[in-house]
C-alpha cells in the first residue's frame, strides 16, 4: 500500500509535467506550457528517488512489496508471538474501538462546531478562508486533522490486524472509526482528504495489493474524490471528475514546471536555506526575530510562501495561505541546488520512504502498536508532503515532534485502558535477533 501511495504521487505530477510540455494550461500559473526538458529533467528525479528507495530497502534488509509477496507475519515470527488469542482480544479490541470512536466523535464535534467547520459542510464559508480562520487555535487544528485523527484509525487497524479474527461486531467497529475518520477530514474541505487521511490505517489492514486490489482501491478513492469535489464545489459529476484528474495531474505537475523553466532561463531563484527557520515552527522563529507571518521577508523564510511566489511571478498582495502550490521535491530541490544538485533532493526522497517504511515495518514486528500507528501516520504527515514540495519543515518541523509525542502518549493510554497492553505482555515475545533474522512481512 505504501507502494501505491508514493508511485501515485510520482507517477501523476510526472504527468503533470508532461502535459505542460505538451501544451496543457497550468492553472497555478495562469498560461499554457511549452517543452522546455522539464519531464526529462523529472524522470532523473523519479529514478533516483526509487534508487535511494529501493537501496536503503536493501540495506535494512527489507524487499519492497509487490505481487506475490507473502501475505501475514512471518511463519518464525507466526510461531513464536502468534496474535492475540480470541478469547483475551474480543473484550480488548472492542473497549479499544470504543474509547478510539468517543475520542474521534469528540474532535468531528469539535472541528464542526469549535473550529466552524459546520459553515463549510453547509457551504456558507469557502474551504480556503476556513482553513486559515483558526488564529491561536491554528496548532490545535493542525494536531487534530494531521495527527490525533488518523493515528487513532490506524491505532484501532493494527489492533485488528494482530486479532485475526472476521467477526461482524469487530468489521463494524473498524469501519465506524475509518468512517469518523473520513468525515473528520471532509470537514477541512480538501478535495482528497476524506481518502487521504485514510492512508495510515490502510497501510496495515492492506499491506500487499495485487494489480486487481490496487486498481480496486485506486477506482474507490476516485469516486470517494469526485463525490467530495462535486458536493464542496457545487458542480456536476461530469465537471467535478475532470477537475479531479486536471488537480491530480496538471495541478500536481504545473508549478514543478514553471520552476523548471524559470532554471533554463536562467533566472535566479530567491535562497532556499534561510527557509529552513521554518523548522522552529512560525511562532518560536518569530519570537527569535527570524520570521514573521504577513510581512515580505516572510516569503523567504517559508518554503511554501517562497515557492508560490516564485511561481506566481513575484505577485504584490498574494496571500500564500490560501494559494500555495505544489512543487515536489524535484522543484524544491532546483530552487535550492539547481541542476544536477536537485537529483540530491530525489534521493533524499527515496531514504526518507524508505526508512519510513522500514520503522513501521519493525514497530509492527515487535508489537509496538502505538509506535507503528505514529509511523504509518508519519507516511502522510511529514513523508508524502516532503516528496510533494521538497520542504525539509515538513519532516524537521518543531510541531512534527510536539505532535507526534502528544499523540503517541493518548494512544498509549488507549492502549493501557483497553487492556490490549496487557495482554501483549501476556505473550511469548520476539527478540530483537529473531525479528531481525526472520523473513520480513511486506507491511507496505
Amino acid at each position: 500500500m505504501l507502494n501505491l501511495a508514493l508511485a501515485v504521487m510520482v507517477f501523476t505530477a510526472g504527468v503533470g509535467i508532461l502535459q505542460m510540455e505538451l501544451g496543457a494550461f497550468g492553472p497555478d500559473i495562469g498560461y499554457t506550457g511549452s517543452p522546455n526538458g522539464a519531464t526529462l529533467a523529472y524522470a532523473f528525479h523519479a529514478a533516483f528517488l526509487y534508487a535511494g528507495y529501493l537501496v536503503t530497502c536493501r540495506i535494512f534488509n527489507r524487499r519492497p512489496a509487490g505481487p506475490g509477496a507473502p501475505q501475514g507475519l512471518p511463519g518464525e515470527l507466526s510461531q513464536a508471538n502468534a496474535s492475540l488469542t480470541a478469547a483475551q482480544s474480543v473484550r480488548s479490541f472492542q473497549k479499544l474501538a470504543y474509547l478510539s470512536a468517543g475520542l474521534q466523535i469528540a474532535i468531528l464535534l469539535t472541528v464542526m462546531y469549535g473550529l466552524g467547520a459546520i459553515d463549510v459542510l453547509m457551504l456558507r464559508m469557502g474551504r480556503g478562508d476556513f482553513r486559515v480562520s483558526f488564529g491561536r487555535l491554528g496548532p490545535v487544528a493542525y494536531l487534530l486533522r494531521d495527527f490525533l485523527s488518523p493515528t487513532l484509525g490506524a491505532l484501532v487497524a493494527a489492533v485488528y490486524v494482530l486479532r485475526k479474527r472476521t467477526d461482524f461486531e469487530s468489521r463494524a467497529l473498524l469501519g465506524l472509526n475509518l468512517g469518523i475518520v473520513s468525515a473528520c477530514a471532509f470537514l477541512w474541505g480538501y478535495r482528497t482528504s476524506a481518502v487521504y487521511y485514510l492512508i495510515p490505517s490502510f497501510l496495515l489492514l492492506f499491506p500487499v495489493l495485487d494489480w486487481k486490489r490496487a486498481l480496486l482501491f485506486i477506482a474507490s478513492a476516485s469516486i470517494l474524490i469526485v463525490l467530495s469535489q462535486a458536493y464542496l464545489g457545487e458542480v456536476g459529476m461530469e465537471e467535478s471528475a475532470v477537475s479531479m484528474m486536471d488537480r491530480a495531474t496538471v495541478g500536481s505537475g504545473n508549478s514543478a514546471w514553471k520552476i523548471w523553466d524559470i532554471y533554463q532561463n536562467n533566472e535566479e531563484f530567491p535562497p532556499y536555506w534561510p527557509t529552513l527557520t521554518a523548522c522552529l515552527g512560525n511562532n518560536i522563529a518569530s519570537g527569535l526575530g527570524l520570521s514573521a507571518r504577513g510581512e515580505d521577508r516572510w516569503f523567504y523564510q517559508n518554503y511554501p510562501a517562497l515557492a508560490t511566489w516564485v511561481v506566481k511571478d513575484y505577485a504584490l498582495g498574494l496571500n500564500a495561505q490560501t494559494s500555495n502550490v505544489s512543487t515536489t521535491s524535484f522543484g524544491g530541490g532546483v530552487i535550492a541546488l539547481g541542476s544536477p544538485g536537485y537529483l540530491l533532493f530525489s534521493l533524499f526522497s527515496g531514504v526518507v520512504a524508505a526508512l519510513n517504511r522500514v520503522c513501521l515495518e519493525r514497530k509492527f514486528l515487535r508489537r509496538k502498536l502505538s509506535a507503528t500507528a505514529a509511523a504509518a501516520n508519519f507516511f502522510t504527515a511529514a513523508t508524502l508532503p516532503f516528496v510533494n514540495s521538497g520542504d525539509f519543515a515538513t519532516i524537521l518541523g518543531v510541531w512534527i515532534l510536539i505532535n507526534g509525542s502528544f499523540t503517541y502518549v493518548v494512544c498509549r493510554l488507549l492502549i493501557r485502558w483497553s487492556g490490549v497492553e496487557q495482554q501483549q505482555g501476556d505473550e511469548r515475545r520476539v527478540s530483537p535477533e529473531a525479528a531481525r533474522s526472520a523473513p520480513v512481512q511486506d507491511l507496505t
